[in-house]
């Protein structure tokens, strides 16, 4: 979690991302993906593709707060 949000500027590859509570979403070169103040999400690379990405976080509110590790049931399904 970030407490003022996050974007994320997809650069190449193919990734996931997810917001606790929604279904992961598939990612492309070219998206724009932005969370909201406080929400647990999750980015990373798909199964079968480099992800490369531009995460702009800020903290004049505070530090990323991290959570629970994704699992493999997670990141399957």
């Amino acid at each position: 979690m970030h407490p003022v949000g996050q974007i994320l500027l997809v650069t190449d590859g193919v990734g996931y991302v997810q917001e606790k509570g929604k279904p992961k979403r598939v990612v492309r070169k070219g998206d724009v993906v932005v969370f909201p103040p406080n929400v647990s999400h999750w980015h990373g690379a798909s199964a079968d593709s480099a992800f490369v990405q531009i995460a702009i976080t800020g903290r004049e509110k505070g530090e990323t707060i991290w959570q629970e590790i994704v699992t493999d049931e997670e990141y399957r399904q």
